[in-house]
């Protein structure tokens, strides 16, 4: 009977997903003829969960991606735009998503209506995600004179999702070091001594309501975004791994 208890349980319990960070690759690109180009390291997987995440200091209000392919054929989409235009700190946090098409050598492609830049840039993959509609909720803000800052806060409407943010500093030419918020982890950056400091963290939501959160050793002007993806069918991925490129 005991026996028979228990495996009934075992074919009760929900399905838990399973989370992992799978590798990133962060660069400050040069924009050519119109093109942001990033390529991972090392084949992405089918239906895994990939990210673009772009920041653009700049001094013409409106740069920013307008669209994002895949190597492997994946379908990609906006997930959130952040934006600051105040006087002459300007820039954006853009965050873009695909699900893999197939697994395999993958690059990034991202159009943008700067020219000119250098930005900053982190293309990241994930596994564990809903493989059909997997963005659940995103939220952006911008703020200044402070060394903690978030973006605004959203309600996500799965258990489990992966948070992950996108922040930048406009103002203090890079000098600056960037520190992820409680309970996530700094995981995409470009060096940040080179005129824009740029970094992303990210984490398991547990909350029904979040935001992502970043302090700072710098005190100027801030642009941020957060998003929340689903975990794949089963739902629920607390336990989370990860291997880092």
């Amino acid at each position: 009977m005991k026996r028979l208890t228990l495996a009934l349980l075992l074919i009760a319990a929900p399905c838990v997903a399973q989370w992992s960070a799978v590798q990133h690759h962060d660069s400050a690109l040069n924009v050519s003829s119109g093109k942001l180009t990033l390529g991972f390291a090392s084949n992405v997987t089918i239906h895994d969960l990939l990210l673009f995440i772009d920041s653009q200091s700049t001094t013409v209000v409106g740069d920013t991606i307008t669209a994002l392919s895949e190597k492997q054929g994946g379908t990609c989409a906006e997930a959130v735009s952040s934006k600051w235009f105040a006087g002459s700190n300007r820039g954006n946090i853009d965050i873009w998503y695909c699900v893999a098409g197939a697994t395999g050598v993958d690059t990034l492609f991202a159009t943008t209506t700067a020219s000119g830049l250098t930005p900053r840039v982190s293309i990241q993959e994930f596994s564990g995600n809903a493989t059909s509609s997997p963005l659940d909720v995103s939220a952006g803000d911008t703020t200044a004179f402070v060394s903690a800052w978030s973006s605004s806060p959203f309600t996500m409407a799965t258990t489990g999702d992966l948070v992950v943010g996108g922040t930048a500093d406009l103002a203090d030419g890079g000098n600056v070091t960037i520190s992820a918020g409680s309970g996530y982890t700094i995981y995409g950056q470009v060096s940040q001594n080179t005129g824009l400091a740029f970094a992303t963290e990210y984490k398991t939501g547990s909350a029904t309501t979040d935001s992502t959160t970043f302090t700072s050793t710098g005190n100027a002007f801030w642009v941020t975004a957060g998003v929340a993806f689903k975990p794949s069918a089963g739902g629920g991925g607390a336990a989370m791994g990860w291997t880092r490129h």
